[in-house]
């Protein structure tokens, strides 16, 4: 426009409706949701924290989103950036394609920044260390008000490579948040240990949903029935409850074995109950919908979750699975390991044993499988147990308020 020119009415006009849509659309979303992968079923729940969020309009920002089918929520963005320039730079300046190298937080900052700048949220809510690390410079560039939450495998590495770059990252990103959230006292005793002051920490459970049409105590069945859910990855510890499996076989006990989840380890753990001789008592079940989890849970008596601690850090962050069995009423014979304590009290809604002990694991299911009435008294003890501490609704309802003082409303 020349010096002196009137500004037609069109562009007046269109003008005026930019900024209104861009005012409205900081209105509805003052809170996005950073996380590594979204839809994974092993987050599940990043998806029931958004339903929980929904007051707050929040979008998702992610680098890889999985199941789209199945978590239908919107909006989603992907991290990356089709412009050429962008993987140009990535190319040149990021030529370490590791998952916290530098090609990763290259190729973000350009695509995150535009979003960020689109959107202006009051507040970014944050899963995973892993995905605070790999946009750090983003966040201190512009400031950004963000919580994190840290979940088990992501502090697990920090800890047991204190000095490795990653390390030092997440330190200074846990530093930085407005609060970091953890799953378990575990995480929280390891975050204080790496150099997050301890002010910044915070232990939240997640919570799981606590169905009201299970019977307590559960009714008496014939025979034993014991269910195990989680990947079919080393430390969850298959190997161990197979073994387990074997020396009740050993002592005229034969219950079947129902294992949810896949798995690289899929054919090593079929070959050894093969090899064990249990192979007609053990049922692989693969991948299975929360109704179909569901019902396993109905027709089981027990739940087993046999964790491991490997040299390499890597244990169970908090093992929703064990929560999710005591909320239907099953007593839950777990490892004394990462936060597996906090859901169990042993001797009181389940078992403790020490991880990697297949006479312990055995001992205690058989403890179980003998006696119908502690079986039962111990799950509706574990069921009372979720309905105080882990109720999913009371959860989110509490993670709802914090967000909404964070985004001023």
């Amino acid at each position: 426009m020349a010096p002196g020119e009137k500004a037609s009415p069109i562009n007046t006009t269109r003008d005026r409706e930019k900024e209104e849509d861009c005012a409205a659309l900081l209105q509805q979303h003052p809170l996005g949701v950073l996380t590594e992968e979204f839809g994974a079923y092993s987050t599940v729940f990043v998806r029931r924290q958004l339903e929980a969020l929904a007051p707050l309009s929040p979008f998702v920002a992610c680098w890889v989103r999985s199941n789209a089918s199945v978590f239908d929520f919107e909006p989603v963005h992907i991290i990356r950036s089709k412009r050429f320039v962008d993987r140009v730079r990535a190319k040149l300046f990021g030529f370490l394609p590791k998952r916290f190298g530098h090609h990763e937080r290259v190729l973000a900052e350009p695509s995150l920044r535009r979003l960020l700048q689109s959107y202006k949220p009051r507040h970014l809510l944050i899963h995973f260390g892993w995905s605070a690390v790999r946009v750090l410079q983003v966040l201190e560039a512009e400031r950004l008000s963000f919580s994190l939450f840290l979940h088990g495998s992501d502090l697990n590495e920090a800890y047991a490579h204190p000095r490795h770059p990653y390390a030092r990252r997440l330190r200074r990103a846990a530093s930085l948040a407005h609060r970091c959230f953890v799953v378990s006292k575990d995480l929280a005793n390891k975050c204080k240990a790496i150099g997050v002051p301890e002010s910044q920490v915070e232990v939240f459970y997640l919570g799981v949903p606590v169905p009201e049409d299970i019977a307590t105590p559960r009714p008496e069945r014939n025979g034993g029935r014991i269910l195990a859910n989680g990947r079919l990855i080393e430390w969850k510890g298959h190997r161990v409850l197979l073994e387990a499996l074997a020396r009740l076989a050993q002592a005229g006990l034969r219950p079947r074995l129902s294992l949810i989840g896949e798995g690289e380890l899929m054919p090593k753990l079929q070959a050894q109950a093969q090899s064990l001789g249990i192979e007609k008592q053990v049922e692989f079940c693969g991948h299975r919908s929360n109704s179909e989890v569901y019902k396993l849970l109905l027709s089981s008596d027990i739940f087993a979750h046999p964790s491991l601690r490997l040299p390499t850090g890597e244990e169970e962050g908090l093992g929703l699975a064990v929560q999710e069995a005591m909320a239907a009423g099953l007593p839950v014979v777990g490892t004394k390991t990462g936060g597996i304590p906090d859901s169990i009290l042993d001797g009181e809604t389940g078992f403790l044993v020490a991880p990697d002990n297949a006479d312990a694991m055995a001992n205690r299911l058989a403890q179980l499988l003998k006696d119908g009435s502690l079986c039962r008294r111990l799950g509706s003890a574990a069921r009372t147990r979720v309905e105080k501490h882990f109720n999913l609704e009371h959860r989110n309802a509490l993670l709802l308020a914090q967000m909404q003082k964070l985004v001023g409303e």
